[in-house]
């Protein structure tokens, strides 16, 4: 970068802030909240990307050179801006690179493009917008498969295995990871690869496992829930509206192990409901927090933030300030 400020050379210039902003997104992604290599991945991507917006403006009329150094600023950034969790950041960013991919007519199996879909679907997956996801992983694959980009595709079905996952759509997950797996076969060197894909695969068999007996304790839930129901009124109330309280704790952990956040809303409500009869504050706050981590997770903040103060208020009443 000091020679080509010295010699004023912007090409090289914005070619060594891109490689800079890539070295130091690779510190962070080794190391923990390192804010000295957050700082210096940012500064040099958007250094990178006001280069390249400055050499194209001075071209030649007519001429359209740095374009695909220009999408990948806008990758790059996007990039960044994902790991460090802005989604909505992110996707704007890497949305305005596929639109100068279709205002430039770049080819629709670019290789530019690829790296803005493999991007966008992991944004969209944790955003919780997954037709949104599933469209561009898809495409991202797609593109990998004709530019015979193999790690590329075995990276995109990852990433769609990923998606099934997270939807407790296991058997597809499974599949995907399994088509991974055999796209891998082809490459050399790739041991890490290999390795993540197996633990993807024994992740989601577990998870499979959990979610099986989710469901057969929530009938058992639906039975005890009726049995409390015929038990108003007697001295067995109480005790049942205890095992319910119990068992739906049960429930809730096991909803969070494989990030069934729906389920775990669901679960942490019919908590509430029992703790209320129950008149515990204790345990009526535990609710109140759990309802909250079920908004957060399912990136509906407002509500979120409303029953965590909502829990917060409760242990206060109580004297509990450890919560």
């Amino acid at each position: 970068l000091q020679l080509a400020k010295e010699t004023d050379n912007l090409v090289e210039e914005q070619r060594a802030c891109t490689q800079l902003g890539r070295t130091y997104h690779e510190i962070l992604l080794s190391s923990e909240n390192d804010h000295s290599a957050i700082r210096n991945a940012k500064k040099y991507f958007k250094a990178a990307m006001k280069l390249v917006k400055g050499l194209r403006e001075n071209s030649p009329s007519g001429k359209s050179p740095h374009l695909k150094e220009l999408i990948d600023s806008y990758n790059n950034l996007g990039m960044l801006e994902l790991d460090l969790d802005n989604f909505e950041e992110a996707e704007q960013l890497l949305n305005q690179g596929l639109k100068i991919c279709d205002e430039e007519e770049v080819n629709q199996y670019d290789d530019a493009r690829t790296r803005l879909h493999h991007n966008l679907g992991n944004v969209y997956t944790e955003l919780r917008n997954w037709n949104k996801a599933k469209v561009h992983i898809e495409k991202d694959i797609d593109i990998c498969r004709n530019i015979d980009h193999i790690q590329g595709e075995a990276k995109g079905f990852i990433n769609l295995g990923e998606l099934h996952s997270r939807i407790q759509k296991y058997d597809d997950a499974k599949l995907c990871y399994e088509r991974a797996l055999q796209i891998t076969k082809g490459l050399e060197d790739e041991d890490a690869l290999v390795d993540q894909i197996h633990q993807n695969i024994e992740t989601v068999m577990k998870a499979a496992e959990v979610l099986e007996e989710l469901k057969k304790d929530e009938q058992k839930l639906k039975k005890l829930v009726r049995d409390t129901s015929n038990a108003r009124g007697t001295s067995n109330e109480r005790k049942l509206l205890c095992e319910q309280h119990a068992w739906l704790d049960n429930l809730i952990e096991k909803a969070r192990m494989i990030s069934a956040w729906s389920k775990h809303k669901e679960f942490s409500k019919a908590k509430k409901r029992v703790t209320n009869e129950l008149r515990e504050k204790e345990k009526q706050s535990d609710a109140l927090l759990s309802i909250g981590e079920s908004y957060q997770k399912l990136r509906i903040f407002g509500k979120a933030r409303k029953w965590y103060m909502k829990s917060w208020n409760m242990y206060r009443s109580i004297g509990n300030l450890e919560v």
